[in-house]
């Protein structure tokens, strides 16, 4: 009698991907939820209060593109938000971000970006 043995062979460990180097100078897009809005509006109508009428009024627009995506450099994102990200709480922003390290301080610089008035 022949007792046949048949080899597992053992499920593939997923690759790691290695670490990603992102600087937080570097630019993130994201898509501002309602209440995120209105928490800017709030602290934007607060430093418009200290402005020229000029200057307060580029203050309080929010810039996005077609698709609701707003453009941040990745530590005006966090000073503006951070407080506000808790577990449990209403998200100021949706949570899927794009990276785009690529972009730098010249590509912010021009006026490619729809200004939307809240």
């Amino acid at each position: 009698m022949t007792t046949s043995t048949k080899t597992r062979s053992k499920p593939s460990a997923a690759k790691k991907k290695p670490p990603v180097e992102f600087n937080i100078n570097s630019t993130v897009f994201v898509k501002i939820t309602p209440s995120g809005r209105e928490r800017i509006m709030e602290n934007r109508r607060h430093t418009a209060k200290y402005l020229h009428q000029q200057a307060a009024a580029q203050v309080l627009h929010i810039s996005e593109d077609e698709d609701g995506w707003s453009r941040w450099q990745l530590w005006g994102l966090m000073q503006e938000f951070g407080h506000l990200l808790r577990s449990g709480q209403a998200a100021p922003f949706e949570t899927t971000i794009r990276l785009a390290p690529e972009l730098d301080e010249e590509d912010l610089s021009q006026e490619t970006r729809v200004r939307l008035v809240p």
